[in-house]
């Protein structure tokens, strides 16, 4: 996974940030909704492999446990798909795959 501030990106667009991690072969989680807004339907649709947080209470160990659940079932598509979205919320996930080229 991508983290922000550690990777030196404290400040840079969204479009850097997601850049740096798809160089990277890194699969980036956000709580953004304005990222995800921009991931959705925006200019960066399809342009990597993101983890959308999208909770209404910030209950941190349930957050992992979901994280956790999600990663392993979805293991070879993080692995093998370079353009995926997964929007996670209390309890569920919902993916959006990129079409094929």
């Amino acid at each position: 996974m991508l983290e922000v501030n550690s990777a030196g990106l404290k400040g840079a667009s969204d479009e850097e940030i997601l850049s740096v991690a798809n160089r990277e072969s890194r699969i980036l989680l956000t709580a953004d909704k304005d990222f995800g807004r921009i991931l959705e339907f925006g200019p960066l649709s399809n342009r990597g492999r993101v983890l959308l947080l999208r909770y209404e209470l910030l209950n941190w160990s349930r957050i992992a446990s979901d994280l956790r659940t999600v990663l392993e079932l979805l293991r070879d598509d993080l692995e093998k798909n370079p353009r995926l979205l997964v929007i996670l919320s209390e309890g569920r996930y919902r993916i959006r795959r990129a079409p094929s080229p």
